[in-house]
């Protein structure tokens, strides 16, 4: 299955930079927890109707009515990653004045 966490390039506009950030610092962030091996289930993720089936390492709450908790696999963290127990995404961050990329 191709992991949507891959390094890809991405446009960042002049002046910034992309930097990883727990996720759950953020305000608005969605709910997503870390997932146990003994609680794993299969990968939600699915592409022209192919699952991927991986064991899930992070499960994001889809409920709107109470919690609807819908598993994903390290590749499949919709540019999310896990490090260090946390679960991180990327914001764009002003590059520090000083810099060569400034």
């Amino acid at each position: 299955m191709p992991s949507d966490t891959e390094d890809r390039e991405r446009d960042v506009p002049d002046g910034f930079q992309l930097e990883w950030v727990d996720e759950s610092t953020l305000r608005g962030s969605l709910p997503w927890e870390l997932v146990a091996p003994a609680d794993s289930k299969p990968c939600r993720w699915s592409h022209g109707g192919v699952r991927c089936a991986e064991p899930s390492v992070a499960r994001l709450d889809r409920g709107e009515k109470g919690p609807q908790w819908w598993h994903y696999c390290a590749s499949h963290l919709f540019g999310r990653r896990i490090n260090e127990g946390r679960i991180e995404c990327q914001i764009l961050v002003p590059v520090p004045e000083g810099t060569p990329d400034a």
